[in-house]
């Protein structure tokens, strides 16, 4: 995985999360499944 100008290789079932809007790309080496979760701040609730 490519994140901004760095490389990294996780291990299987570990967690890499990145900054905000930061450019990335994954590339399987072998079979492989891959889980992308994005998460958006909370809007203040209205009253």
């Amino acid at each position: 995985m490519h994140a901004g100008d760095k490389l990294f290789d996780p291990p299987a079932g570990h967690l890499l999360a990145l900054e905000r809007a930061l450019p990335h790309d994954i590339e399987a080496l072998q079979e492989s499944a891959f889980l992308l979760t994005i998460c958006f701040p909370r809007e203040p609730a209205e009253h």
